[in-house]
């Protein structure tokens, strides 16, 4: 949307319009996850954030800022409302979140190439949603329950030691969001590698999931990261070297969510904010400020790669929980007889 509008505005318009976007879009998605969660209003969320983005495109050109407020609103109810519904698909598992993921960052790829290309592709994408919104209404079970996976959120007023553990958990998603935005600034303008680097980042996405859930959350996303830190060292001129390794880099999504979540039992929706929308926002920040240029050397890369990878090691696997107290069965099938 916001590349349709770049040939008419001025830089200081499309500044401004990016930064709503993110607010809206990303930042918000974990106040939007609270809400969600405390409702459970995961469908609801999900169909008013697809209205928001059909209202978003028929109103975009008479109506730019309203439409870039109604798409960044749009975008966290639906990734917040969809995210629960993914995680709670497949519980304690890390395919489901994978496969809602993948399609996302491919349409970032075909979103760049036609904005690059100025095709006006709205009226495609208004058909294409309102034909998704329509399934989903016509399928979506009719409960709005999301709070399925683990148990039952307590309330509570003090910081916990547990806290510490999800924000380095968030930390090592958004070094990842980084390297990932220094990626497709390096190739900014370049529809056909934006487009071979959103497929291969899907494809990870999507394989990544099965993937961790067989070796082992903490194992893949160690051995991925690691895997593609040596590549940005490796190839970065080569465009099969770094498509491999932003493969590598985005197969760690789907277990780093299913993994916040065990840490967040019974806020999925939130799970997906804090995920898909915050420590996105905070591994982009850095460009939304016009500092990326610093950050787009290969050692940085290398080294923001392998400090996520550490936080993995240490935080990525479900949190301990005490055994549960066995009690022997009493033995009913004895009795005891008095001597004769």
């Amino acid at each position: 949307m916001l590349g349709s509008l770049a040939a008419s505005r001025s830089p200081a318009e499309l500044g401004a319009w990016f930064l709503l976007y993110n607010a809206l879009g990303f930042a918000s998605q974990p106040l939007v996850g609270w809400l969600v969660d405390r409702g459970r209003w995961a469908r609801p969320a999900v169909l008013l954030g697809l209205a928001g983005q059909v209202l978003a495109l028929v109103a975009v050109t008479r109506l730019p800022t309203l439409a870039i407020a109604l798409a960044g609103l749009g975008s966290a109810f639906f990734h917040v409302g969809a995210g629960a519904i993914a995680l709670n698909a497949t519980p304690g598992r890390a395919t489901g979140v994978g496969l809602f993921a993948a399609p996302g960052v491919l349409g970032l790829g075909v979103g760049g190439a036609l904005a690059i290309a100025a095709v006006p592709a709205a009226p495609v994408l208004v058909g294409l949603l309102l034909v998704l919104l329509a399934f989903l209404v016509a399928t979506l079970p009719t409960s709005p329950t999301v709070a399925r996976v683990g148990t039952a959120p307590s309330p509570r007023t003090v910081f916990e030691a547990h806290d510490l553990l999800v924000i380095g958990l968030l930390a090592a998603i958004a070094l990842r969001s980084l390297v990932w935005t220094a990626c497709t600034w390096i190739i900014e303008g370049q529809s056909a590698s934006l487009l071979a680097l959103t497929a291969a980042a899907a494809a990870g996405k999507v394989l990544g999931g099965p993937l961790a859930d067989y070796f082992g959350w903490r194992r893949w996303c160690v051995a991925a990261l690691l895997g593609a830190a040596v590549l940005a060292c490796a190839g970065p001129a080569n465009p099969s070297l770094v498509c491999l390794s932003a493969a590598l880099l985005q197969s760690a999504t789907p277990a780093s969510v299913a993994a916040l979540l065990a840490w967040l039992p019974g806020r999925p929706a939130l799970t997906a904010g804090l995920a898909f929308g915050l420590a996105i926002a905070v591994g982009g920040a850095p460009f939304a400020l016009g500092l990326g240029v610093h950050l787009l050397a290969t050692p940085i890369t290398a080294a923001a790669l392998t400090l996520a990878a550490v936080l993995y090691g240490l935080l990525l696997h479900p949190p301990h929980r005490p055994r549960p107290l066995v009690v022997p069965a009493r033995p009913d099938n004895l009795v005891q007889r008095s001597p004769a």
